[in-house]
């Protein structure tokens, strides 16, 4: 939900020029901080759960889906997240903007990832 907040507030940079940078330097602060809540959450979920050995064993589908949630669910927004801060700090909301885009899709596909493993019976 934060990912897509904020990519609309982003947007809406790029459509009314002079607004103070503030509201979305916070929604991409919320941003970060909730992506960072979310895999704490599967880390704990898939550790501390039981979730481990419902994943054994590990065939092709089974990796090639957990790459997908981890990188493009977790690592890659979170890598993005950072970099959208840093162009927020500059005052770049068109990069900021275009990046934000980037993690909503790949939020998107992390999300059908982990829906389609927890389907399969998998705890992500």
């Amino acid at each position: 939900g934060t990912a897509l907040d904020a990519m609309v507030l982003g947007h809406w940079y790029l459509v009314q020029h002079g607004l103070s940078f503030e509201p979305l330097e916070r929604m991409s602060r919320a941003l970060v901080g909730g992506l960072a809540a979310r895999l704490a959450f599967s880390i704990w979920c898939l550790l501390w759960n039981g979730g481990w050995d419902r994943l054994q064993p590990l065939d092709m589908d089974t990796v090639l889906l957990l790459l997908l949630r981890g990188l493009l669910g977790f690592v890659g927004p979170l890598a993005l997240g950072w970099m959208v801060l840093a162009c927020v700090k500059i005052k770049s909301n068109t990069s900021a903007t275009g990046l934000l885009y980037v993690i909503c899709l790949f939020v998107l596909v992390g999300e059908f990832s982990a829906t389609y493993l927890l389907k399969m019976g998998h705890p992500l």
